[in-house]
């Protein structure tokens, strides 16, 4: 319960301490060793296997900006988010179209990192997709998703039709319906992220970037 909470409200020990009537040292320490257990739950809920072979579209893929404080051991303006106006983290996150789950999620990346730079793993360099898919990270979800498998999302994906469907004036009424509430629901799913203070507030914990996951 009392993990729960801060995950909610992200409360600093000293808050903690008072609400639970118990010390601050015990709080923290609780709190940080229950918060690991679910993370490690990870690996096991949020996965992209076991998904129907009938389907073609797995879900839909958007970035999710949180709001972090300055990096002042790299001071640099790729930390700068366009959607909190400060500091922030990007993490990709994949949303089934037919469960309410996540199918995968990936970061932080530097909430300057455009959506399908993050999906690729690196940057688009001329025109020779095979040369820069040599440089590119292979953990990313280019690398990771399913032969044949598709998602859907918005104009930021434009650039990789093969695996992202994105609206098109050409496609009929239904498609164009099917693919804003998609999107939609994505949308509904980054706000319920967010209603953990945890996600919507600065980011108080870990050393560096890579400890913000």
């Amino acid at each position: 319960m009392m993990t729960m909470c801060w995950l909610k409200l992200y409360d600093t020990e000293h808050v903690m301490a008072g609400r639970w009537g118990y010390s601050h040292g015990y709080c923290g320490n609780t709190v940080k060793d229950l918060a690991s257990k679910l993370q490690s739950l990870k690996r096991l809920k949020i996965r992209l296997d076991g998904i129907g072979v009938r389907r073609t579209f797995l879900g839909s893929i958007d970035c999710v900006h949180c709001m972090i404080f300055e990096m002042r051991t790299d001071p640099d303006s790729k930390w700068y988010s366009h959607k909190s106006n400060g500091a922030g983290v990007s993490y990709e996150v994949v949303v089934d179209l037919v469960e309410s789950r996540a199918l995968w999620t990936a970061g932080p990346e530097p909430a300057s990192t455009h959506d399908i730079t993050f999906f690729r793993g690196g940057k688009m360099e001329g025109s020779n997709r095979k040369k820069n898919e040599k440089k590119w990270d292979k953990s990313a979800l280019y690398f990771q998703l399913p032969k044949g498998k598709r998602l859907i999302g918005d104009s930021g994906y434009e650039g990789e039709p093969e695996t992202i469907s994105t609206t098109k004036s050409e496609h009929d009424s239904q498609t164009k319906e099917f693919f804003a509430r998609a999107k939609s629901r994505h949308e509904t799913f980054n706000k319920r992220l967010k209603d953990f203070g945890v996600l919507s507030r600065h980011f108080r914990h870990g050393g560096g970037v890579r400890i913000k996951n």
